[in-house]
């Protein structure tokens, strides 16, 4: 029998030896829900940030949420109402950043002290700002311009907020909804309307706001977020799938896993997707393989593009859920208790006003499902206002032709 009894024991060595080093847990840390609307991004600096929107129908107005990152409880709340929506923030030298769109159609650039107070803005072109990047010196804001219904990029001073230089490529029927700075360039995640409908364009300019690398990877639909890692390596998704680039563009790996922000940790991807419920995938960052699904609520989703936040190993998501039909913002902390790290990159594929209102927190045990994916009729909202406005164009030319 101790023969027996001992290639047990060496096979519950094993299996454990082999347990500990996989992703051993992702958990819900905390779940809250707040105000009426949605809430698209998040960012950490001293305390949890947290941007969107509040009201419904023509009524909105942008939304500001500080939340302790330990429990979720509000902090402060500030109702903005310059802007109609916020898409994006950043914090970075002591300030938060926000960026959107004004309640007349134009983007908006607002920067914020600690306590909410508004230092600086500005009111640029019509369109929506949708992503804020920064070098720490100067601030970089992407979006949609309506003018030309198409791409542009802005470098303003991060003191003063003037205009720097801006890239406008003048490529009609196309936008950007994030942007990631790393070694002195930003990769754009966007989308262009083509005769077969919208599909994902992904671009690499220089800080200079010159055009470096211009992709279509072959994806239909809308990329909505970018993310870069320390070693050099780019990741995008949309609702229609993931890739993993290198920094010349060539695709390293690709996956039908889609969503609609990511953030990478520890060697993983951290993805936020709606399928009916909010998700969280983890993908391995090489191969883009599903290392688990987390079941982020029992609501059903609503979509929201936007950024994450991370500290060390835990991730910020801002949201939407919908409670009695009605969208509210969920903001939720998940801990990844994760093994090792991935080793090696695959081989390249052959030539591809200060209230807060009522909210709700509970903590919640993880939940694992797999689901298919949806598409978001955000992204469809928001194509049909660029193609709206090339529709305008054309019929001008007709008009005066």
């Amino acid at each position: 029998m101790r023969p027996l009894l001992a290639i047990a024991l060496l096979a519950l060595l094993l299996a454990s030896g082999y347990s500990l080093a996989q992703p051993s847990e992702a958990r819900v840390l905390w779940r809250v829900t707040s105000a009426e609307g949605a809430a698209f991004s998040a960012c950490f600096g001293r305390s949890l940030y947290v941007v969107g929107y509040t009201g419904a129908g023509s009524n909105l107005s942008g939304r500001i949420e500080v939340r302790d990152p330990l429990s979720g409880e509000l902090v402060k709340s500030y109702s903005y109402r310059g802007a109609s929506i916020l898409y994006s923030c950043l914090y970075t030298g002591g300030r938060l950043f926000v960026a959107g769109v004004s309640p007349d159609g134009r983007w908006i650039v607002v920067s914020f002290s600690d306590d909410l107070t508004p230092l600086r803005s500005y009111t640029g072109v019509a369109g929506y700002a949708t992503a804020l990047a920064s070098d720490g010196r100067y601030l970089y804001v992407a979006g949609i311009d309506s003018s030309t219904a198409g791409v542009r990029v802005e470098k303003r001073d991060l003191e003063s907020l003037k205009l720097v230089a801006a890239y406008s490529p003048r490529v009609s029927n196309t936008g950007v909804y994030s942007c990631a700075l790393g070694d002195g360039s930003l990769w754009l995640a966007g989308t262009a309307l083509t005769p077969g409908g919208f599909t994902w364009r992904v671009e690499k300019i220089a800080a200079n706001m010159s055009p470096l690398l211009g992709l279509r990877p072959g994806i239909a639909g809308y990329a909505f977020s970018v993310a870069l890692s320390g070693e050099g390596l780019v990741y995008v998704t949309g609702p229609n799938g993931t890739i993993v680039l290198d920094s010349s563009g060539t695709v390293l790996a690709k996956s039908s896993v889609g969503g609609y922000k990511l953030a990478v940790v520890d060697g993983y991807i951290a993805l936020y997707a709606e399928s009916v419920k909010p998700l969280l995938y983890l993908l391995n960052s090489t191969t883009l393989d599903v290392a688990a699904i987390l079941e982020l609520s029992q609501n059903p989703a609503h979509p929201t593009l936007g950024s994450v936040a991370v500290n060390h190993s835990t991730v910020y998501i801002a949201a939407a859920e919908r409670e009695q039909q009605e969208p509210r913002w969920s903001v939720y902390a998940i801990k990844l208790d994760l093994g090792r790290k991935n080793a090696t990159l695959p081989s390249p594929p052959p030539s591809v006003n200060t209230t807060a209102p009522p909210q709700h927190q509970e903590q919640l045990p993880p939940l694992v499902v797999v689901l298919p994916e949806a598409v978001t009729s955000l992204a469809l909202i928001i194509g049909l206002a660029v193609a709206v406005v090339a529709l305008r164009r054309e019929k001008g030319k007709r008009t005066r032709g």
